[in-house]
């Protein structure tokens, strides 16, 4: 993982364990929807999971048809 990936994630937990700290799961997000309605924490942190959970199953998908493996745990001779 590239220093600059690491640092982001970083950042992004340190700012989510602030915000859950500040306002628990249950209070009003930093967002307002159009119609005037305030998510939860918890809605958005779950949100936020779903998209990155669909946007890795994409990437997931272009990786297979690349080169052809596909299941869990990385090959053999895969090094980090």
């Amino acid at each position: 993982m590239s220093t600059q990936c690491g640092e982001t994630l970083s950042s992004g937990r340190a700012l989510a364990a602030e915000v859950i700290k500040e306002r628990g799961l249950d209070g009003p997000a930093s967002f307002t929807w159009p119609d005037g309605r305030t998510p939860t924490v918890r809605a958005m942190l779950l949100d936020m999971v779903e998209e990155y959970a669909r946007h890795t199953g994409h990437a997931d998908i272009l990786r297979e048809a690349v080169d052809g493996r596909v299941g869990e745990g990385a090959p053999e001779d895969f090094t980090m």
